[in-house]
């Protein structure tokens, strides 16, 4: 596949998860004015399990069926029926746990609506699939065209839901809708039936390499989901609401990067994992592009958050501003995660992924424990979170190493000019924040202050990085514009 191709395929897999994330975004800042704040907070206990279980029911099978180079029709069958064995199993357990949820937290409301989630798991098997056949043929321009259209769709069920005063009900139609609209739409798109075969030799095949990740995917999602329900125990739906919302914004644009980077660089990779030379190429390729947009966007949502929260969430949300700045800081360093991490899968050493994991996460709990025992508030969780993505990277980095031969500080030394770039936008952009000018007016100018600047320095510095994203967006729409003519 030529270096063009995956640019596309990166941009288009980019383009819909912010396209998909940002509507998104904006269906939760509506929800947020219209669905009391504590309300939220029930939601993200009830999330936490949901994805849990979901997690078992991908099994790590998805990834497998993209990673291997022999799949086949029936491997998809075969993955699908495992999956929605687990998905009955988890319902079980669900249903009839969800008693105990609601008496742990003291709040029967969560029963219903936990049940009624769980459902959802049947559709998110079946997308799993419907994901990884797409993903491995580089489809996703019609991807991100299903992704949106169920956004969309899905969020008007919420806003409808909440303007009609169902509250906890609104976000629990918001969230099943997306899973069951986004199905359809794959199904309706690519076609694909499963057939009737189960073969237990190729299960054996993928689930040699899928038993790694599901660990691996446990091991973050427990990591991730015991943060949650420590903040929601041990302290009020209110604070919960916020950490949550905190976390939302600069998730919403991390995952949206981190999806794209491993979504397209696994397949592609994949092919690569006999030729060394190239797969250092585009690892570095790939890390350059993803940390030049990620470092302005990251740091400048934390300099504009002052500003950003109380104008559109209402004043009320203001408690979670220096919770989502500690949350930007976190992901700053997501791209190298994501990249090395894309390369452990691509070249099929689940085995180290695995052991890497585990080393990841048991630092992560340790921290996770330290701050909330020995510092017990919200802030110190969320910065201890932080720390722990810092070390995440280069732990992650240490790890593929060992394939590439490429250490963590080869690969920072690529990125200090877009690091120092993003520092002095970081600074004068949080500066503006008390100008004594009408918030939307200081956000505009906040944004469009720190975009010059972080272009300016990156010409001034000569930075490799934005001159490589420059051509290769020049070539796309001179293409595009010769193929109009051509027309």
């Amino acid at each position: 596949m030529s270096e063009n191709k995956v640019i596309q395929s990166f941009i288009f897999k980019f383009i819909e998860r912010v396209a998909a994330k940002a509507l998104g975004l904006v269906i939760s800042i509506i929800l947020a004015r219209l669905v009391a704040k504590e309300l939220h907070g029930l939601q993200a206990i009830l999330m936490v399990f949901i994805n849990l279980a979901q997690t078992f029911v991908q099994s790590g099978m998805s990834v497998a069926l993209v990673q291997n180079k022999d799949t086949t029709k029936a491997d998809y069958s075969t993955v699908l029926y495992l999956s929605l064995g687990v998905a009955v199993l988890m319902n079980i357990l669900l249903f009839f746990g969800a008693p105990l949820l609601a008496q742990l937290y003291q709040n029967d409301a969560l029963i219903l609506p936990l049940r009624v989630l769980a459902l959802s798991l049947f559709f998110g098997a079946f997308n799993s699939i419907q994901t990884a056949k797409m993903q491995r043929e580089m489809r996703f321009r019609e991807m991100m065209r299903c992704n949106l259209i169920a956004v969309v769709l899905s969020g008007a069920l919420g806003v409808i839901s909440a303007c009609m005063g169902a509250g906890l009900w609104a976000l629990v139609i918001y969230q099943m809708s997306q899973v069951i609209i986004v199905s359809i739409c794959m199904a309706v798109t690519d076609r694909w039936r499963p057939e009737w075969v189960f073969s237990g030799q190729r299960a054996g095949v993928l689930f040699s390499f899928g038993w790694k990740m599901l660990v691996s995917a446990l091991l973050t999602s427990l990591y991730s989901e015991l943060r949650t329900l420590i903040v929601g125990y041990k302290y009020s739906p209110e604070d919960l609401a916020d950490y949550n919302k905190g976390y939302q914004f600069p998730e919403v644009l991390a995952n949206t990067m981190d999806l794209s980077i491993q979504s397209v660089m696994l397949p592609v990779m994949s092919r690569a994992q006999d030729q060394p030379e190239r797969l250092n190429r585009m690892l570095f390729m790939t890390l350059a592009m993803s940390m030049y947009l990620v470092v302005p966007v990251m740091l400048g949502l934390a300099a504009v958050a002052e500003t950003l929260i109380p104008m559109l969430l209402g004043p009320e949300w203001s408690t979670c501003v220096p919770l989502m700045c500690v949350f930007c800081f976190a992901d700053v360093m997501l791209p190298v995660q994501a990249t090395n991490l894309s390369v452990l899968k691509a070249m099929g050493r689940s085995d180290i992924y695995v052991k890497t994991e585990l080393v990841r996460r048991v630092i992560m709990i340790a921290v996770l424990l330290v701050t909330v025992v020995f510092f017990d508030s919200v802030l110190a969780i969320a910065i201890g979170f932080a720390l722990n993505a810092w070390l995440d990277a280069y732990i992650v980095t240490v790890a593929a190493r060992k394939l590439t031969g490429v250490s963590w500080w080869q690969q920072i030394r690529t990125l200090w000019k877009t690091l120092l770039s993003g520092a002095v936008m970081l600074a004068l952009v949080w500066a503006m924040n008390h100008l004594p000018v009408l918030p939307v007016l200081r956000l505009l100018m906040q944004i469009a202050s720190g975009a010059a600047v972080y272009v300016l320095l990156s010409v001034l510095m000569k930075n490799e990085a934005f001159f490589f994203v420059l051509g290769k967006v020049r070539g796309m729409l001179g293409r595009k514009g010769q193929g109009q003519k051509a027309g």
